[in-house]
């Protein structure tokens, strides 16, 4: 038997299917740009000190989690190729606490924007510090939350060559060497005038979260179309 296809129903179906893979791919895409201007990484501190005038807003073994999101599009504004500075390079940075107890210190949302370092040698290869945003980081005990700081020791060389390159030129993969043993530094301190109270943070996972729900989406629906392709 033969089928009699009007070649304007078999254009019309033709542009509809090619439609359809040409907007999954864009948005494939368009997702993988994004993620890899915009990264994510996350884990847990746990304090390991604290000031007496912080009081019982932390206490030793407290376990926060952390996860905070930077942007490796941006550019390095220190030409020294032993040095990097990436101004805003932190879009987000969210810390809760894990241990349940009464009067714990916690945050409402995201502390704000930070910025990233990184140095060759054997210093903290790669760092952040972030001014957090009294709108959700609470004032403890009249000290307001002045400065959250993270830097990585032990890390290899970075790749930074001067000029201005990218934040992700500079870190490449270094970020998947943290190294839980290494002298890693965290600290939230806290001001009041003059005055500066400190909390210490042992360093206890970092690491790049699972993906996220809308990639596995897209890439099920990618699959689903072409399947139909080839029925």
């Amino acid at each position: 038997m033969k089928l009699d296809i009007h070649p304007r129903s078999l254009a019309s179906w033709c542009c509809t299917r090619l439609s359809w893979l040409g907007l999954t791919i864009w948005i494939l895409a368009s997702a993988h740009n994004a993620r890899c201007a915009t990264l994510s990484r996350s884990g847990t501190i746990e304090v390991t000190s604290t000031t007496a005038a912080l009081g019982a807003a932390f206490l030793a073994g407290d376990i926060f989690e952390y996860q905070l999101s930077y942007d490796d599009s941006v550019l390095d504004l220190d030409s020294d190729p032993d040095y990097g500075e990436f101004q805003g390079a932190i879009t987000s940075l969210t810390i809760i606490p894990l241990t349940a107890r009464s009067g714990i210190w916690s945050s409402s949302g995201s502390l704000g924007t930070g910025n990233v370092y990184t140095e060759r040698g054997l210093g903290l290869t790669w760092s952040y510090d972030l001014n957090p945003d009294p709108l959700y980081a609470p004032a403890v005990n009249g000290y307001t939350a002045a400065l959250f700081y993270m830097g990585f020791a032990g890390l290899p060389e970075n790749y930074d060559t001067g000029g201005e390159p990218t934040l992700g030129q500079v870190t490449g993969n270094l970020l998947s060497s943290v190294s839980m043993a290494a002298s890693n530094v965290v600290e939230l301190s806290f001001e009041q005038g003059l005055n500066t109270e400190s909390v210490t943070f042992s360093l206890i996972n970092f690491h790049a979260p699972e993906p996220g729900r809308l990639m596995l989406v897209l890439v099920g629906l990618s699959g689903a179309i072409f399947r139909r392709r080839r029925h």
